[in-house]
C-alpha cells in the first residue's frame, strides 16, 4: 500500500497552525495541527512510514545559504507567471526567510518518517535518498486554468488567490480531469478537494495531491538539485499560457540552470517543450 502525505507549513515561525493530509493509510486524514510550543508540526500524527512527503514550502539541500536566490522562484516570478502565481522570494529578509527556515525545520523533523525511494531516477531528490518534494499550491492550481485571472491578480493576499484558484478548478472540472489522469483511488481525498472550506486543510490537500502525482509518475518538476524544484500537475493539463510562459522563461540567462522534468529525467535544454 502506497502512503503519501501533504503538509502545508504556512508562512513563518509565528504561525501556529499547519495543514496536513495523508492518503491511503489505514484512514484518510485532513486536519490542522496546532503547535503552541513553536516546535513545528507534531510528528506523531503522521503514519510511521510514508512513501512520498510533499511540503508546501521551500525544500532546499542541507547547508543552502539563507540569502541565496532560487532559480525556480525566479522562473515563476516573471512573464506570464508574474500576474498568475508569483511565489514568495524565500531569500528576502522577513517572511521569505522565515518560510524557508520553517520548511527546513519541518523537513528535519519529518524526514525520519519518509521512505528512501525505490526508484531514484523517477524524480529528482533534493534531500538525498529521501522522497520529499516541494509543492507550490498556488502554481499547482493556476497552471491548469486558462482565461481571465483578474480577481486573483488584484488580491495581495496569496491565501485569497489560492482559494480563488481552487474554486475555479472545482467549477471548471480541472480536479476531475486530474483524478482521471493519475487514477488515485482515495475517494475521500477527492471529495474533500471538492468540498473542504478551511484554507489550511485545502492547501494540505493540494500538497497531498502533488505527492500522488509523483507516485503515479504524472508530474512536471521545475528547478535543479542545488536550489530545489516545484512539483506541478501533469503537462497535458497545463493551460496554453503556462506552457508558453515556461518555454519563454527557461531561456532567460538567470534561469539557465533550471531543468524541466516531465514524468521523468529532463531532456535536452535546447529541445522544444511538448505542445
Amino acid at each position: 500500500m502506497t502512503v503519501v502525505v501533504g503538509v502545508d507549513v504556512g508562512s513563518g515561525r509565528a504561525r501556529k497552525r499547519t495543514g496536513l493530509c495523508r492518503t491511503r493509510d489505514v484512514r484518510f486524514l485532513v486536519s490542522r495541527a496546532t503547535s503552541d510550543d513553536g516546535n513545528g508540526l507534531r510528528a506523531d500524527i503522521l503514519p510511521r512510514r510514508c512513501d512520498v512527503l510533499a511540503i508546501g514550502g521551500p525544500v532546499v539541500p542541507p547547508g543552502y545559504p539563507e540569502n541565496a536566490r532560487r532559480g525556480v522562484e525566479r522562473i515563476f516570478s516573471v512573464g506570464a507567471f508574474q500576474k498568475h502565481c508569483r511565489p514568495a522570494a524565500s531569500h528576502v529578509r522577513g517572511g521569505g526567510r522565515q518560510l524557508r527556515a520553517t520548511t527546513t525545520d519541518c523537513v528535519r523533523q519529518l524526514a525520519k518518517h519518509v521512505a528512501t525511494s525505490r526508484e531514484l531516477l523517477i524524480f529528482p531528490h533534493v534531500i538525498t535518498g529521501t522522497s520529499i518534494v516541494e509543492t507550490f499550491p498556488n502554481a499547482f492550481l493556476a497552471v491548469m486554468l486558462d482565461g481571465d485571472v483578474g480577481p486573483a491578480r488584484r488580491s495581495a493576499d496569496r491565501g485569497a488567490r489560492f482559494s480563488w484558484f481552487l474554486q475555479r478548478c472545482r467549477e471548471e472540472g480541472r480536479l476531475a480531469a486530474l483524478r482521471d489522469r493519475i487514477d488515485w483511488p482515495d475517494v475521500q481525498m477527492w471529495q474533500s478537494l471538492e468540498t473542504c472550506s478551511n484554507r489550511d486543510e485545502q492547501s494540505a490537500l493540494v500538497c497531498g495531491l502533488t505527492a500522488g502525482c509523483v507516485v503515479r509518475k504524472r508530474y512536471v518538476a521545475v528547478g535543479n538539485l542545488h536550489e530545489g524544484y516545484f512539483f506541478l500537475p501533469p503537462w497535458d493539463l497545463w493551460a496554453s499560457w503556462a506552457k508558453q510562459g515556461l518555454a519563454e522563461n527557461r531561456r532567460l540567462p538567470e534561469c539557465a540552470a533550471v531543468e524541466i522534468w516531465i514524468n521523468g529525467p529532463p531532456g535536452d535544454r535546447r529541445a522544444v517543450l511538448p505542445a
